[in-house]
């Protein structure tokens, strides 16, 4: 079922992905686009460079207040923890240059996405077991965070769909080395196919074994809205890697 949601999402999305490429190589005056090879006045680009200001300069300021201003040392505190907290995350979490990209691929696309990804760290601590009188290993939260991805366009995908409402399932393509996988989804990941190999423009020999180094798997992280399940898939290997129950209860 799977194969065929991707397949379909990436048949409705060609033309535009198509389009998409034909913006970019006259952005950069590149002259596969049939751009002319005598300089010119680049019009795209002094465009978007004018307008990137106007839409995203600077990271956001947070505030956070209380609905009433009553005497109310706690709510006090309590609103300038959260607003240090969500500084603290702009800063440390590079979302400043994360947005930048997404504003970016709004103005040349029409369409610029992050992905959002909750990292808990869980850590191990001894316990004791009154039951049994002896020592087992617990596991306890000892911190989390929230890591902002920016998701090229060629790399986000969703069920085809008349309009916003009605998406059924978003997806996004990473691209995986086999260690990475084997450390994320078990042995069996050695089995997926290293399908994804970058275009070579440097005129080597395509028989060229160096180049391997570059090839990586290409994983689909799926988060169906339908079933309340994440799945995730690789392109040419037949099964599902995972699937789990929505972990953040979205």
């Amino acid at each position: 079922r799977w194969r065929a949601e991707i397949s379909q999402a990436k048949r409705q999305m060609h033309e535009w992905h198509n389009r998409c490429r034909h913006i970019e190589c006259k952005y950069r005056a590149d002259g596969r686009a049939g751009a002319r090879t005598r300089p010119g006045f680049a019009i795209l680009w002094s465009n978007v460079e004018t307008l990137k200001p106007a839409i995203y300069a600077r990271p956001p300021v947070p505030v956070v207040a209380r609905t009433f201003q009553d005497s109310d040392p706690v709510g006090r505190a309590a609103s300038m923890v959260l607003r240090r907290n969500i500084q603290h995350q702009i800063e440390e979490g590079k979302v400043h240059r994360k947005i930048k990209q997404v504003r970016d691929d709004y103005l040349l696309y029409g369409r610029g996405v992050m992905w959002a990804v909750y990292r808990p760290k869980i850590g191990k601590v001894l316990q004791l077991n009154t039951e049994a009188e002896e020592y087992g290993e617990e596991e306890r939260l000892e911190g989390e965070e929230v890591v902002w991805d920016f998701v090229r366009r060629s790399d986000f995908l969703h069920s085809a769909s008349a309009n916003w409402e009605s998406v059924t399932w978003v997806a996004r393509c990473v691209r995986m080395t086999q260690d990475e996988g084997v450390a994320r989804f078990g042995g069996k990941f050695r089995r997926v196919p290293l399908s994804y190999k970058p275009e070579r423009r440097d005129g080597a020999n395509e028989q060229d074994k160096s180049y391997e180094v570059f090839h990586r798997a290409q994983v689909y992280e799926i988060w169906d809205i339908q079933t309340r399940k994440v799945i995730w898939m690789a392109e040419g290997y037949d099964g599902l890697l995972d699937k789990q129950d929505d972990p953040l209860s979205l």
